[in-house]
Order: C-alpha cells, then sequence, then structure tokens
C-alpha cells in the first residue's frame, strides 16, 4: 500500500517538475519588451522634470516610441533577438565612451539593441535637452 502511495506521490512530483520545465522555457520566448524612458533636463533650473517610461509590451513594425524634443523615434524592424529604431529630425547622438555627450558629433540615423541590452542616446546640446535609455528585454 505504501509503495503505491510513494509511486503516486513520486509520479506528482515528476509531473510538476516537467509542467515547470516547461513554464520556464516558454517564458524565455516570450515577446519582448522594449522600455523607453526620456530623461529631460535643463541648464537653467535647479529642479528638473521627471523621468518618463513608456513600455511597449508588443512592439511592431511602425511604431512610435518616442516622439518629442530631440526627434522621433519610430521601430523598423522588430525579432525576439533586437530591435532597430529609426531616428527621424534627429538631433541625437551616441555619447562617449567615458558617458559624456559629443556636442560636434552628427546626429545618428538609427540605433539597433540587443535583446537584453541598454542603449543611451542624448541630445547634442549644452543649455537644455533629453537623455533616451532605450532597454530591450
Amino acid at each position: 500500500m505504501r509503495s503505491k502511495h510513494l509511486q503516486k506521490t513520486v509520479l506528482l512530483l515528476v509531473l510538476i517538475a516537467a509542467m515547470l520545465s516547461v513554464t520556464a522555457c516558454g517564458n524565455a520566448d516570450q515577446t519582448p519588451t522594449l522600455t523607453v524612458t526620456a530623461v529631460q533636463w535643463s541648464g537653467w533650473s535647479k529642479e528638473q522634470p521627471a523621468p518618463t517610461e513608456h513600455t511597449f509590451e508588443n512592439v511592431k513594425k511602425g511604431t512610435v516610441v518616442y516622439d518629442g524634443f530631440g526627434g522621433t523615434v519610430t521601430a523598423v524592424r522588430v525579432s525576439n533577438d533586437y530591435v532597430e529604431l529609426r531616428l527621424d529630425n534627429s538631433d541625437f547622438v551616441e555619447p562617449n565612451e567615458d558617458g559624456t555627450i559629443n556636442l560636434t558629433a552628427e546626429s545618428i540615423e538609427s540605433v539597433t539593441i540587443k535583446r537584453g541590452e541598454e542603449k543611451r542616446i542624448d541630445t547634442a546640446t549644452l543649455d537644455g535637452g533629453v537623455r533616451l535609455i532605450i532597454r530591450y528585454s
């Protein structure tokens, strides 16, 4: 009697483990999420605006993910592995390796972000601008 009970318990535990394993693998294939945080700043004021964050759980080609100071950012290629964003009317530049803003750099036209990666782009301005922090997870 105990043997049957033990077998049922072991079988139940194996089934639970298998379901958890399938669920964990399924989460790895979930649709990626794109998060855009806009951090505006001004050199003319001590107080700065609060950052704004927008999350796109099912971003598609053509989705405008930012439209404001610095230009418009639109998704042009989307896959599970990466997202490519086009920057229209852009004043955005990529930061220098030390994190400073290159004021003489040419504006960028696009940025590609791999899944699990975060990129930062900034407006090349002295007295006020915006920093976009873009995560694809």
